[in-house]
């Protein structure tokens, strides 16, 4: 197909107009469904119903607006919501998150960056050793016969 400038902009705009008509008749059945429960119990009693069963956890997870709340206590200990790159890892064979700033293998703390180039090294010298000892070509010739 055609992949121009002209042909994705006006799929993108045909796009925006789809969803946004779709939010808008979103928008409209709810109006529709709250005025229908309002005439049926009362603005009163629906204001309390609204207040009793609203989600907060909920709209703080869709719209992370949360920040305030930045930790949990889980199995008793102090547990940050975001932010566990600055944490030890708890994993000891070297396994922790992305951007954290150490690995740990048994007792031993390694920067991250000192593991990560180790771990380069050692995976080309093993590299380096089997494309010199031939055997994936040894392997590849078994297979063909």
């Amino acid at each position: 197909g055609d992949y121009s400038y002209k042909s994705l902009r006006a799929y993108t705009d045909e796009a925006e107009d789809t969803l946004s008509n779709r939010c808008n008749k979103a928008t409209l059945e709810e109006d529709r469904i709250v005025m229908s429960i309002v005439n049926k119990i009362g603005k009163d009693a629906f204001l309390k119903m609204k207040k009793e069963h609203y989600n907060k956890q909920l709209e703080n997870f869709c719209i992370n607006a949360d920040t305030k709340h930045t930790h949990d206590i889980i199995d008793g200990y102090i547990v940050p919501r975001a932010g566990f790159i600055y944490l030890t890892p708890l994993s000891t064979n070297g396994r922790a998150p992305f951007y954290s700033s150490v690995k740990v293998i048994g007792d031993t703390k390694i920067p991250t960056l000192r593991f990560n180039i180790a771990i380069l090294l050692l995976m080309s010298i093993i590299a380096a050793i089997m494309l010199y000892s031939d055997r994936p070509a040894r392997y590849l010739r078994k297979e063909q016969q």
